[in-house]
Parts: structure tokens; C-alpha cells; sequence
């Protein structure tokens, strides 16, 4: 983007600014050609947008997990994701779709204190205009945050949902 965007020569864009700047973009092409132009605008930069390099995809393994797989790649290439940490991936999938956010349950606690262990559920209902149904996974660790990780990286491979995985 530093070649499309001129600034000073002590200036140097933030994400922010360079956000902004997108943001103008978009709204400049929406007021001056509509709707259309800017969907046609956003469908040729996601093309060349690729998935993190080290981003989890989920193969599916039986003819009915490639059915399950094709019907929620149809959702995701319509609400445009972007892999990121499996608990921010799920968090934009329901955000994307005015959905509750996945809340996280600790299920189990236990080990001495220099050992701890958790167990995590994450429940979430992840799909708008799909039959509505609550997805759970759970994950285990020695903190509760790893053990929320591992929960949301275990749902994103129940739904075939690509993300990056934590180093932990």
C-alpha cells in the first residue's frame, strides 16, 4: 500500500491511516458508481488475497464431511474471512452475522498448583441462515487461555474453518 499512498517524508501510515484510506476509497466508489462497483471492486482484491501461509486447512475425510465442508465454504466466501487465531476467526464468523459471541465454559480444574490443568468448552451458534443448531468443542491445557485455544481450534476443525494456529 506505501506505493498507492503519499505522505510525508517523516509520516509513517499506520494501519489506521492506512484503513482510513481504504474506508475512502470504498465510500468514493460507492457514491460516484453504487453498490455494484464496489462489490465487483472488493470481489477482485479478495482474489488475490490469500489465506496466512501458515493457515490450518481442515481436509475432509468422508464424502459426507466434503458435502458438510462445500456448504460452509459457500458461508465463509460470502462473509469474506480471513484466517486468523481460531478465537478471533469464530468471534468474526458470529460478528459477521450479528450472532452471540462463542462464550467459553471451564469444565474442569484441577493439578497441583505448580501443574494446573483446564478443560474448556466453547459453545457457539455459528451459522445465521443454516439450520440454527449450537456447535461445542472442548479443549484442554495448563491455562485457561491455552485451554480456550485449544477448545476454538478443535471447533474450527469440527466446521472445516481455516485458521492460524497459536504458537503456545
Amino acid at each position: 500500500m506505501g506505493a498507492f499512498l503519499r505522505t510525508s517524508v517523516y509520516l509513517q501510515p499506520s494501519v489506521k491511516d492506512k484503513a482510513n484510506v481504504v474506508e475512502a476509497l470504498f465510500g468514493a466508489v460507492f457514491l460516484d458508481l453504487q453498490y455494484e462497483a464496489c462489490r465487483h471492486l472488493w470481489d477482485s482484491i479478495h482474489k488475490k488475497i490469500r489465506p496466512p501461509r501458515n493457515a490450518r486447512i481442515i481436509d475432509p475425510s468422508t464424502p459426507q464431511e466434503q458435502q458438510k465442508q462445500a456448504e460452509y465454504m459457500i458461508i465463509y466466501a460470502q462473509l469474506a474471512l480471513i484466517p486468523k487465531n481460531a478465537k478471533n476467526t469464530l468471534q468474526e464468523l458470529c460478528q459477521k452475522q450479528n450472532l452471540p459471541l462463542p462464550t467459553y465454559t471451564v469444565l474442569e480444574h484441577g493439578g497441583p498448583d505448580h501443574k494446573p490443568f483446564f478443560k474448556v468448552q466453547v459453545t457457539a451458534y455459528l451459522f445465521k441462515d443454516y439450520p440454527r443448531q449450537i456447535f461445542t468443542a472442548t479443549g484442554e491445557g495448563r491455562t485457561k487461555r491455552i485451554a480456550e485455544i485449544a477448545a476454538a481450534e478443535s471447533l474450527c476443525e469440527q466446521i472445516f474453518l481455516s485458521y492460524v494456529p497459536q504458537d503456545i
